[in-house]
């Protein structure tokens, strides 16, 4: 099916490798091999057990995708449980579990996050509204994560609104509602309702009277 397009409305299955111009699944999809297309759209269910190569992957229903998927951009307002993606720009409002890694260069998040292994960015922007958890972030140049501002969620469930995760590095680094075991940068916010074990910071070090600090490391920079 090279440079043809697809649509799936009833329920279908794919033996074989396929390369498309467009890929629309409505209805439910399963792709036992690789996926190589150049926009992947999902409204309804779909599952691809193979690597998939696209310029634009949109998921607003729900997929599984078990191997590496590669995309310049990768929206997600749908349940997305994939493997590992490398992508230049990520925005997920949805639920977006990985069993490996993220690398990206713009990663935004406002629904529920869950990554097994690294998420790295260049910009990193998480928004919790939902428990959330990532072993490791890295921005290379900024991680922001606040605390979901929504008028339909109670006082009992705003405690709930916490993402955990083992460290957090970048040049700039803000937070709320995080619990961390190190955090590093040059200027790093501590905002409220944050428990870390230890920061190291080069320039500057801001922390909020309601969140905890176990120990902080001013490291000095050698000047030229």
């Amino acid at each position: 099916m090279k440079g043809e397009n697809l649509k799936v409305i009833g329920s279908e299955s794919f033996a074989e490798k396929q390369k498309l111009t467009d890929l629309s699944v409505k209805g439910a999809a399963t792709f036992h091999q690789d996926v190589e297309v150049k926009n992947f759209y999902i409204l309804g269910r779909c599952k691809i057990e193979g690597h998939v190569k696209a310029e634009k992957f949109v998921n607003k229903g729900s997929c599984f995708v078990g191997s590496r998927l590669i995309c310049d951009k990768f929206l997600n307002v749908g349940q997305g449980h994939i493997e590992e993606i490398h992508a230049n720009a990520i925005n997920s409002s949805g639920s977006l579990e990985m069993t490996r890694s993220i690398l990206c260069k713009m990663f935004q998040s406002k629904g529920r996050l869950k990554v097994n292994g690294q998420l790295t960015g260049s910009y990193v922007s998480i928004e919790t509204s939902a428990p959330s958890r990532i072993n490791d972030i890295t921005g290379e140049e900024e991680v922001i994560i606040r605390s979901g501002k929504s008028p339909l969620l109670n006082v009992m469930s705003f405690g709930k609104r916490k993402l955990t995760t083992y460290s957090i590095s970048g040049n700039r680094v803000e937070i709320e509602r995080t619990e961390a075991v190190r955090v590093c940068g040059e200027v790093v916010r501590i905002g409220e309702g944050c428990r870390v074990k230890e920061v190291f910071y080069t320039k500057e070090l801001d922390v909020h009277p309601s969140s905890f600090v176990g120990a902080s490391t001013h490291i000095q920079t050698r000047g030229r």
